[in-house]
């Protein structure tokens, strides 16, 4: 670079010496040197100018002195909104929210402590006002001083930083205004953040718990469970336990944990958190709800076992009661007093069904109710029960009208209990009728396995607010009904109970003064084909079977000797199995037609040897009936069972399943032939004759014209007793059948029976007359 001092000097000494040569060689060398220079600051300013104007940032040149913006660049126009033209007439004061003098201190003090950038707030020509952060340095052009300034708009950048420390502060209170402990750690699974809730639960200060582990505050036993749970953190986002940790005093206390994981954009772990609950009280709670809820149910089973218990000892004389009434009944002949006898027959009936509903009611209550399941024809139950409300429909001149699809497979439920609900809900409808009809439906959706019965009537209806209620126990519609209508409230009660145990639903659709649907649906239920016409439903006695082999499996001898004597008096050969292996071998051997397997057996059960049979290529196929005297699934255990008879086994049952499987044919019979068993001496039997013609014929008559349940019971009782009293088999068979028919509401039954008794008497009198 060209100085001007070495040239004065060296100019100097040429002259002094007179080397005038030296001298224009300076001058010449000087010149050359000069023209340098002026090339070089020419090329600084273009490359300042390309800076200062055409790159991106805002850039503003001020005069140090008055502050006035002397040069700009596009960007600063574009950023503050002004022209180019408009910007030269401003002083940096117009654009700053400070006053110059302000600006200046803000410089100084800058400067004092060597620091060359500033935060100011800059007002746009719109008024906007924006957040900047200003870069100065001074420069020197033309022998006067600038500020050379550069401006970046920081207004995003400080909003969102304001925006995060809110959110950290919001975050801060939260967490430490928590009544839950707040508990953090890192991706190597030490504490880096805890709250004040967390450290008072563990009794230790934050100073204290950061940099541990949770681990170092498991006691032996929840040492594994915790570390399973960290070990956790890279496969569950968020888990849900429970565990043990210990205080700084050594206390162990219960605590629930809520734990979540905070990973980054890649999916990378950074940091897990837990929110931590001290459930002691909340342990010590629930044990006392617990205990209390223990304490109910014990108290409600008590009362629903003395219900039970009261009801038996009730029913007991009430069955004396009714009993000699219907004695009395036969023998006095006063209208008056036979008027009185049928008030209290028909006050003990009342009273009866009011117990069997509270023994229902006590066993379901106590746990004791149990659901049988057996193959159940709809149809024939429904026709059934048509059959027993007929009579007082047509009293009461209404229609009773079924809406039944032929085509229905058995259905796998509790045949009892579906007759007995469907019996009350019939019964109901009848009861609140007085004109019209009442109608039962039943649907079955194949495609889900969904049977829908309905029974609607057009009686008195149901208040929308009572749908729910009724089903209550002793709960009637209006408080008024129970004398109106008479019933104790528990029938619907029971219903749902019973349909809730098949796992299916009731409810009700009413409107008062039109009348009540009551809809039953059962789902996924269990069916079978319906074979119909295959079962024989006659009297079993005039079925004759073709020569078959069946084969007896069964542990217990006396069992059967009974099922091999009874079976070879139809024509049946039997082969008796004591055990698995041994059905095996005789099942190989004599290939019977059926095999009648006993579940229940010592060593190889009845599912193990039916499976073994099965693998038998010649035996694959053949007919296989369980017997069991638990509820039992078809498949249970992998076995394709053909058919079920339930324990004790009635030997009705055993006959009509084989006439699904055997060949037979249908003899006449004589009278005699149609039921088993034997009579007494003769003089027991004249005995026994004359007590059926002086009472029992009369009472014979009167069901065969009405089949009243209560009626149809007490005859056959009557029957048992004469049987008993004057040691008559037959007669004791008969009504333990009839009993037996009553008891499983088997209608068909019931009629057959009471239609045998003529025949029975018939044989006793040619006994008599031998």
């Amino acid at each position: 670079m060209w100085n001007y001092e070495n040239f004065r000097k060296q100019a100097q000494e040429h002259i002094n010496q007179g080397d005038w040569t030296g001298m224009e060689t300076l001058l010449r060398e000087a010149d050359e040197t000069f023209l340098q220079e002026q090339n070089r600051l020419l090329e600084s300013e273009e490359r300042f100018r390309i800076i200062f104007k055409e790159d991106k940032s805002v850039k503003l040149l001020i005069d140090s002195g008055t502050g006035q913006i002397v040069d700009t660049n596009p960007t600063a126009c574009d950023f503050y909104g002004y022209s180019y033209e408009e910007l030269l007439q401003l002083r940096i004061q117009d654009i700053n929210i400070l006053s110059f003098d302000e600006v200046r201190r803000e410089m100084a003090f800058a400067k004092d402590h060597k620091k060359n950038f500033f935060h100011f707030r800059h007002r746009l020509k719109d008024g906007n006002i924006r957040e900047v952060e200003v870069t100065s340095n001074p420069i020197r052009i033309a022998g006067k001083d600038y500020l050379f300034s550069i401006i970046y708009d920081i207004t995003e950048k400080i909003k969102f930083e304001k925006d995060k420390q809110e959110k950290e502060e919001l975050y801060q209170l939260v967490i430490n205004t928590a009544a839950e402990g707040f508990w953090m750690i890192n991706a190597e699974q030490k504490t880096i953040e805890v709250n004040q809730a967390l450290c008072d639960m563990l009794g230790y200060s934050k100073e204290e718990l950061l940099g541990h582990s949770p681990l170092d505050f498991a006691n032996s036993e929840s040492y594994k469970t915790i570390k399973e749970q960290l070990e956790k953190i890279s496969s569950t986002r968020h888990r849900a336990y429970r565990q043990d940790l210990v205080k700084k005093s050594g206390d162990i206390f219960p605590a629930f944990f809520h734990a979540s994981t905070i990973t980054d954009d890649a999916g990378k772990i950074i940091n897990s958190f837990a929110f931590v609950s001290d459930v002691s009280e909340r342990d010590e709670v629930e044990k006392k709800l617990q205990t209390a809820k223990d304490q109910a149910e014990q108290a409600n089973m008590a009362k629903s076992i003395f219900l039970a218990n009261m009801s038996h000892e009730i029913r007991t004389p009430l069955n004396s009661v009714i009993g000699f009434a219907d004695l009395l009944d036969k023998r006095i002949e006063d209208s008056e007093q036979k008027s009185y006898i049928q008030a209290i027959k028909s006050s003990g009936r009342v009273l009866l069904s009011l117990i069997n509903d509270i023994l229902d009611f006590a066993k379901i209550e106590s746990g004791r109710m149990h659901i049988q399941e057996e193959d159940v024809n709809l149809l024939d139950l429904l026709n059934d029960l048509q059959e027993i409300f007929l009579p007082k429909v047509h009293s009461k001149k209404l229609d009773f009208l079924l809406k039944i699809p032929e085509k229905l497979p058995l259905f796998v439920l509790d045949k009892i209990r579906v007759r007995q609900v469907l019996f009350n809900l019939i019964s109901n409808a009848v009861k609140f009728t007085e004109k019209g009809s009442i109608n039962v439906q039943a649907e079955f959706y194949e495609e889900n396995k969904e049977l829908c019965i309905k029974v609607k009537d057009t009686g008195i209806g149901i208040p929308k607010e009572k749908w729910e209620s009724i089903f209550d126990v002793f709960r009637q519609q209006d408080e008024a009904d129970s004398r109106k209508y008479e019933g104790s409230g528990l029938g619907l009660s029971i219903s749902k109970k019973l349909i809730e145990m098949m796992k299916g639903s009731i409810e009700v659709e009413s409107e008062v003064g039109k009348g009540s649907e009551f809809s039953i649906r059962f789902f996924n239920l269990s069916v079978k084909p319906n074979r119909g016409n295959l079962q024989y439903s006659g009297d079993i006695n005039s079925i004759k079977f073709k020569k078959s082999k069946v084969l007896i499996v069964d542990d217990v001898d006396m069992n059967r000797h009974l099922l091999s004597k009874f079976l070879e008096k139809r024509n049946i050969q039997t082969f008796e199995a004591g055990n698995g292996l041994e059905a095996i071998e005789i099942a190989q051997r004599e290939v019977p037609e059926v095999i009648l397997m006993d579940l229940r057996m010592p060593g190889m059960d009845g599912y193990e040897t039916g499976r073994r049979i099965r693998a038998i290529s010649e035996l694959e196929l053949k007919p296989m009936i369980a017997i069991t005297g638990s509820t039992i699934d078809k498949n249970e255990k992998g076995i394709q069972f053909d058919a079920f008879i339930n324990k004790p086994v009635q030997l009705k049952d055993v006959i009509l399943e084989l006439s699904k499987f055997l060949p037979y044919e249908k003899i006449e019979l004589m009278d005699n032939q149609k039921m088993e068993g034997g009579f007494g001496s003769k003089e027991n039997n004249i005995r026994a004759l004359q007590e059926i013609r002086s009472g029992l014929l009369s009472e014979w008559e009167k069901i065969k014209k009405r089949q009243s349940i209560s009626d149809v019971k007490s005859f056959a009782q009557g029957v048992c007793e004469l049987g008993k009293n004057y040691t008559i088999p037959i007669l004791t068979q008969y009504g333990n059948t009839l009993l037996d028919a009553i008891k499983s509401f088997d209608i068909q039954e019931i009629k057959r029976r009471i239609s045998d008794f003529q025949g029975i008497v018939n044989d006793l009198e040619r006994e008599v007359e031998l």
